[in-house]
């Protein structure tokens, strides 16, 4: 009878005026339209008094109940109201001073325990926004995102502030000082409803995320909602699992701390085990649970739902909801509640919700309190009943809008065509639904390229886009193709042709990339006490923090070292040409036994640094020339008239390896007669594996899984942005660069345990004919190493003797790596739920038959021997090989050059 009224409705209208555009007619009557727009939004609700500021109602719970416990960790730490609040404007005024105030967004970047609820908490107390950044985001995305958001500063844990870039401002609060000079001016004001609380970032079609800007008045509205609508008592304890990029960890953190209830953290991974999840909720006595239907499947198959008597409600969203799961989970045996939940980010979690009855459609219900739910079509008209439009959705809890995106927030906040105040806006969702005849709404889909999978909401164009920067790739297409495992994404790729011009636009890419980084970092960064000895930028991959001066030391002066000796006869080369010289700690050292030096760099900021600690030097660096040029651009420097080239520490940061033979190249042209080239740092390829294992060990949390210690490696080694070579790369060069006639690979010295010691190596590019004998073709008579009359204390007999011309070691196990090599062993062995606590543990063990370098050093001093160490090339990574020269009865001078400690400038 509906339709049949509205077919005549239209007809009747266009009998009256044919010349009306298909679009004008309304399908809808004059009482069925007030339905529509206003019966079915008829839920405007009083909100409980107090300030309507997020985290006002959690510092009045404390003042009351101080004594409860608010927070429990992964590990059962408890957390008091009291001491939450306590801790929480500790650090918030700690914040102020450091310039925190309303609009002011800071970042925190912590595992999931109980100091993260008190960061939250401070930076709202402050005033500020809170950004939430995933530990699990891989690393261009998180700098992306920090890019964009530019907080004032991350408060991060010791374990995860080397995520963060180099130039972000970052502070561990729990066991640092701030700090020491505010990073802006101390706010007058206190935060006020309109102001941000939080940013949280989404999907975008053009490849980057996009911040939406929440307002304490919407966060507080939603959560006053949850109070009335799904209410906590003190007895709840609802698990915190979801990630905190996901807007719907929002109301697990802030949901139990509104009611009085206890929150409780999930531990590292449990939300992807099943049954670890299910042990939680058992042993935590878990009572409120939110779930992905994805999530919920696996519990389900597992029987895990059924095993935790203590559940009472099930949050489901994030993802449509099927029938299917929905008999499945009223057969499981548990007695829990289960609500269907739908909301953007952009609604603030939450824009409707509905309990799963045992029959009948599946719906997301009706609009929250106070909210606004339509179903338009393109022209924005309302559609009736029973017809599929786009849902649009107002309200108090609408966001903001998109951070420093004017144009995107304009397309997708509409004015509301139907509000009676001016000003109030909507939300286009980009979801089609139809309303029921009750005014319930039913999902049908998206009518754009956005899809969910396992909660996360995915733009496909924004895949799309990045599958396109890739320069092998012209056309890509991603589509979502269900399996047995469920849903998964596909991505059909057309190869792009003219290859060469696009890697050459990649490299330009890549390049201008490091450019921006390095020119913001020297740009940011205070002056050195020391120019010559400026370590800006020298950030350990594991801790995230400097690597020690002193450390620092020992490297420089191994890297002085091996330059000094590229001269004829092991003597310093008179005139030098470095390629990338950074802040100038090799220059600085080198050039006062150089007749010329010419520096090239392609930060301006940093060469102004090098300028100003010339200018300072005494006495006077004349003879140094400084170019601002990239590694590939040596014009207008003149063929032959370079005695050595040297790339120290830049190589890992050429695009790819054609760039780097490009470079190489050019180098070896500008070299005189028997001159060299020298690489140094160059990042081991076989080692990889090693490094990423290192890195994600000293990064994990006690709790860690060895899973996901794997899953760590794997992501870490496929987002590898640097450049990585095998030593078989540099000797394959023979014959390829015109005038090399050997190449040295040589391990680093030092015994700090650095990741430059570990995972990285030397090159010497020798353009003259060798002295003597090979040295590697000595080596191959050696027996490895350990062998008879090789130990340590054999050794150091045979080398006081002092009888024998040449001593050999081959691959001898470094100790520097000997940890390393056991972690790979572990890993590869353990039980998937072994925690990083245990395998530290295991790792404490003294390892055996392992020297370094230094060991073989110190037995050489007071003796008739100088040591020289290579990387021959079939000896196993992880291993050096080494000969001890005599001074005087080696008949044939090997092919090397013993190391040498330098002469001070």
């Amino acid at each position: 009878r509906r339709l049949a009224r509205q077919l005549a409705r239209l007809l009747s209208t266009f009998a009256g005026d044919p010349e009306l555009p298909l679009s004008a007619p309304s399908l809808l009557g004059r009482a069925e339209r007030h339905q529509l727009l206003h019966e079915w939004n008829d839920v405007a609700r009083q909100v409980p008094g107090g300030p309507p500021l997020l985290h006002a109602p959690v510092l009045e719970l404390a003042r009351r109940h101080g004594g409860a416990i608010a927070v429990e960790g992964p590990g059962g730490e408890r957390l008091s109201r009291r001491r939450l609040a306590a801790a929480g404007a500790e650090l918030a005024g700690r914040l102020r001073a450091l310039g925190v105030g309303p609009e002011t967004r800071v970042g925190i970047l912590m595992e999931r325990r109980p100091e993260l609820v008190v960061a939250m908490l401070a930076v709202l107390a402050a005033g500020g926004a809170y950004l939430p950044l995933d530990p699990a985001d891989p690393p261009g995305r998180l700098e992306r995102l920090l890019l964009d958001a530019a907080p004032l500063l991350v408060l991060a844990s010791a374990e995860l502030r080397r995520r963060l870039p180099p130039q972000v401002p970052a502070w561990v609060w729990e066991s640092e000082a701030p700090p020491a000079t505010p990073l802006a001016r101390r706010p007058a004001a206190e935060a006020a409803p309109e102001n941000a609380a939080y940013v949280l970032y989404t999907s975008g079609s053009t490849g980057d995320p996009k911040g939406v800007v929440v307002s304490h008045a919407a966060i507080h509205h939603h959560m006053r909602w949850m109070q009335a609508a799904l209410p906590l008592t003190a007895a709840d304890r609802l698990l915190q699992k979801t990630p905190v990029g996901f807007d719907a960890s929002l109301w697990e953190f802030w949901a139990p701390l509104y009611d009085g209830a206890r929150l409780v953290l999930a531990p590292a991974g449990a939300r992807r085990d099943p049954a670890r999840l299910g042990e939680t909720i058992r042993r935590r006595r878990i009572t409120v649970l939110q779930v992905v239907p994805s999530l919920l499947r696996l519990l389900l198959d597992g029987g895990e739902l059924g095993r935790c008597p203590s559940l009472r409600r099930v949050v489901c969203g994030g993802e449509a909801l099927t029938p299917e799961l929905r008999r499945r989970f009223a057969g499981s045996g548990s007695r829990a509640e289960l609500i269907n939940a739908y909301g953007p980010t952009e609604a603030t979690i939450h824009a409707s919700v509905a309990p799963v009855t045992a029959a009948g459609a599946i719906t997301i219900g009706r609009p929250i309190a106070n909210a606004r739910a339509h179903v338009l079509d393109p022209h924005l008209a309302p559609l009736p009943a029973g017809a599929a439009g786009e849902l649009y959705v107002g309200g108090a809890g609408l966001a903001r809008g998109y951070l420093r995106r004017p144009r995107a927030t304009a397309e997708r906040f509409v004015p509301d065509p139907f509000a009676g105040e001016p000003g109030e806006r909507l939300y286009r969702t980009g979801d089609l639904v139809r309303r029921l005849a009750d005014g319930r709404l039913l999902f049908l889909g998206r009518r754009d390229h956005q899809v969910k999978i396992r909660g996360h909401r995915l733009e496909l164009g924004e895949i799309e886009a990045l599958l396109r920067r890739h320069p092998a790739v012209a056309e890509a297409a991603v589509v979502l193709r269900d399996g047995d495992g469920g849903p998964r994404l596909v991505a059909f790729l057309e190869r792009a042709g003219g290859d060469r011009a696009l890697a050459a636009q990649a490299e330009r890419r890549q390049v201008d990339g490091w450019r921006s980084l390095y020119q913001e970092l020297y740009r940011r960064s205070p002056p050195p006490a020391d120019p010559t000895f400026d370590l800006t930028g020298w950030i350990s991959s594991e801790t995230g923090r400097p690597i020690p001066a002193p450390e620092m030391g020992e490297w420089l002066e191994q890297t002085v070292a091996r330059v000094l000796d590229l001269g004829r006869g092991g003597a310093p080369p008179e005139r030098v040409l470095e390629i990338g010289c950074g802040t100038g700690m090799v220059l600085f050292r080198v050039a006062p036994h150089c007749r010329r030096y010419v520096a090239t760099d392609f930060s301006p900021a940093v060469l102004d640094a090098v300028r100003s600690g010339l200018a300072a030097h005494r006495p006077p660096l004349s003879q140094v020339r400084l170019l601002e040029r990239e590694a590939n651009d040596q014009s207008g420097l003149e063929a032959g008239a370079f005695d050595a080239v040297v790339l120290s520490s830049v190589v890992q940061y050429f695009p790819d390896v054609d760039y780097l033979l490009e470079v190489l190249r050019g180098a070896a042209r500008r070299l005189a007669p028997g001159g060299a080239i020298f690489a140094g740092d160059v990042r081991s390829l076989p080692l990889q594996e090693a490094w990423c294992a290192a890195v994600e060990l000293a990064r994990a949390s006690p709790g860690t899984t060895v899973e996901e210690l794997r899953r760590g490696l794997e992501r870490r080694r496929r987002e590898e942005e640097e450049l990585l070579l095998e030593p078989a790369f540099f000797r394959a060069l023979v014959g390829e660069l015109e005038g090399l006639e050997r190449v040295e690979v040589l391990p680093k010295g030092g015994r700090a345990r650095h990741e430059m010691n570990r995972f990285r190596y030397d090159v010497v590019l020798r353009f003259a004919p060798a002295a003597g004998d090979d040295l590697e073709a000595w080596a191959r008579r050696w027996p490895r190493w350990p062998a008879a009359g090789l130990e340590p204390e054999d050794l150091g007999r045979r080398l006081q003797c002092g009888e024998e011309p040449l001593i050999g070691l081959r691959a001898v196990p470094d100790r520097r790596l000997s940890r390393d090599r056991r972690l790979l062993s572990l890993l590869a062995a353990a039980p998937a739920g072994r925690t990083a606590a245990a395998l530290r543990r295991d790792l404490e063990r003294s390892p055996e038959h392992c020297l370094e370098p230094e060991d073989l050093r110190r037995l050489a001093r007071g003796t008739a021997y100088e040591v020289v160490f290579r990387l021959f090339a079939d000896s196993p990574p992880g291993t050096f090989d080494a000969v001890f020269v005599h001074r005087r009865r080696a008949a044939r001078p090997p092919a090397a050059a013993p190391h040498r400690t330098p002469p001070r400038p």
